[in-house]
């Protein structure tokens, strides 16, 4: 059996459990767990059947609450050290050796139980950490400063503003496997309300260990997933939704999604991402503030992109729904491009969603609920798919959201502006490309890959003022690029 410690009490079906209460005061954690978790050991028994002598090390978290919100409201005493931490995990999973001696027998100490450990290449398949019905909500405090300079544009009061970070869970250890089942984790937020708080973060999940699987079945998270060290994981299943951006280099974090929902965006460098059985990811652009960077499109990078059964992808995004008088819009909307560095791969067995388009009226009048669409906000928005790699199997179904208004064109394309000379590629791949891959007899060969995904309109085409745009496929032999527009029919 493993050797399991719990803390906080379970439910019962006469009895709903009294969770475990703890504040979160500062960065060093309200709760830290530390030390090494063993694998188990298993040697060979009767008859060279496995035999487990030693279950592997367990920690369990149920019913617990986690938070920093209350405490501030009653007694204020946090309003300078808002850097917080609600569960710091520091463990280390190691594997678990007999002790042998050079010819690989068993030797003396080992008869007597006596261990040796070794770094886990990769986290145990079963998890050896569980959140059970754990919540964690933090606050990011948003007057808190210190005064260490002068500052002219504030009437010469001295402000140096600390970045203030939260974590929900801080993961410092490495090899670990953590599933959290249900639970409700809330980093707070982040007021980028003017320059002083551009550095502020709110991590619902920042990993600064290598190696570690984190699962999320079930459960709602707020804030930005964060990976600093290779070869991590987190996987969101069950219904799972996941608000914030995913933020890695390349190879330091792979998202998965089934049956999940994301909203946010992903860079710098690029984390991979998976989406499976009807996730969706609504794609917002990294580290880009609407009314403050309107003068390019939001941005999001992925190392790779894959897709298996059907799934959406959502590239436009409206930020502010509020109205003046109960009328008129004003909000703005936008176009999202993804990057993916290398392939966007699909397994083919359904159809992925993909919604590149809309029209935005601008701030609409708040008596005539007209929008001018000359504010800076307004006209069609677009995204993009742009591709580094291939795109190979699996069916893409695009839309663009009619209006009554007339787009520009070039060519009977869509274009985004007056000014463009060019239309707008909704999806751009690589048209083929010479790979090494292994043939059947073992052998290292290089073979022309093409790309063969399909890329249709979602149903009926488009209308869009007074003509009406499907999806277009259009092969560019000279720079081996396969574009998709939007062009009248």
């Amino acid at each position: 059996e493993a050797n399991t410690i719990t803390v906080g009490e379970a439910s019962t079906k006469d009895r709903k459990a009294t969770p475990v209460e703890v504040w979160a005061r500062t960065e060093k954690g309200a709760v830290k767990l530390s030390g090494e978790l063993k694998t188990a050991i298993t040697v060979a028994g009767k008859e060279g059947a496995p035999e487990v002598i030693r279950g592997a090390d367990r920690i369990v978290l149920q019913n617990v609450n986690i938070h920093n919100d209350n405490l501030l409201e009653k007694l204020n005493t946090l309003k300078k050290d808002m850097v917080s931490v609600g569960l710091h995990i520091d463990t280390d999973t190691v594997d678990s050796l007999l002790a042998r001696d050079m010819g690989g027998a068993l030797n003396h100490l080992a008869a007597i139980g006596t261990f040796g450990t070794d770094d886990v290449k990769a986290a145990p398949k079963e998890a050896n950490i569980r959140l059970d019905n754990v919540n964690i909500t933090l606050v990011n405090d948003r007057d808190s400063y210190r005064t260490t300079h002068q500052d002219t544009s504030r009437r010469d009061n001295s402000f140096d503003y600390r970045s203030k970070e939260s974590d929900a869970i801080l993961l410092s250890g490495s090899g670990n496997h953590i599933l959290a089942s249900g639970g409700k984790f809330d980093a707070g937020s982040v007021d980028d309300y003017d320059r002083y708080h551009h550095n502020d973060r709110a991590n619902v999940l920042n990993i600064l260990g290598k190696n570690n699987i984190v699962d999320f079945a079930g459960s709602t998270l707020k804030g930005d997933i964060r990976s600093g060290a290779a070869g991590n994981k987190v996987n969101l299943s069950k219904g799972s939704t996941l608000t914030g951006n995913a933020i890695a280099g390349t190879g330091n974090l792979s998202l998965n999604l089934d049956g999940s929902t994301w909203t946010g965006g992903a860079g710098p460098n690029s984390p991979d991402v998976s989406l499976s059985n009807n996730s969706v990811w609504n794609v917002k652009g990294y580290n880009f503030t609407a009314g403050e960077d309107d003068s390019y499109s939001p941005y999001s990078s992925v190392n790779s992109l894959a897709l298996n059964g059907s799934n959406t992808l959502n590239l436009v995004n409206t930020y502010g729904q509020a109205q003046l008088g109960g009328r008129g819009f004003v909000g703005s909307k936008f176009g999202t491009v993804l990057s993916v560095d290398h392939d966007l791969t699909s397994d083919g067995k359904g159809v992925t969603t993909v919604l590149a388009g809309t029209y935005s009226p601008g701030n609409a009048h708040r008596l005539t609920n007209i929008g001018l669409a000359n504010d800076g906000y307004g006209g069609y928005q677009f995204g993009a798919i742009n591709v580094d790699g291939l795109a190979t199997g699996g069916k893409y179904a695009l839309s663009v959201e009619s209006s009554g208004a007339e787009p520009y064109t070039v060519g009977g394309r869509l274009a985004d502006d007056a000014s463009d000379v060019r239309p707008h590629e909704f999806v751009s791949y690589k048209t083929s490309e010479n790979r090494v891959v292994t043939d059947k007899d073992g052998k290292s060969v290089t073979l022309n890959v093409i790309s063969d995904a399909d890329f249709t309109s979602l149903s009926a085409p488009a209308e869009l003022g007074v003509y009406q745009y499907a999806a277009e496929k259009v092969m560019d032999g000279v720079n081996n690029r396969t574009n998709i527009y939007y062009s009248s029919t």
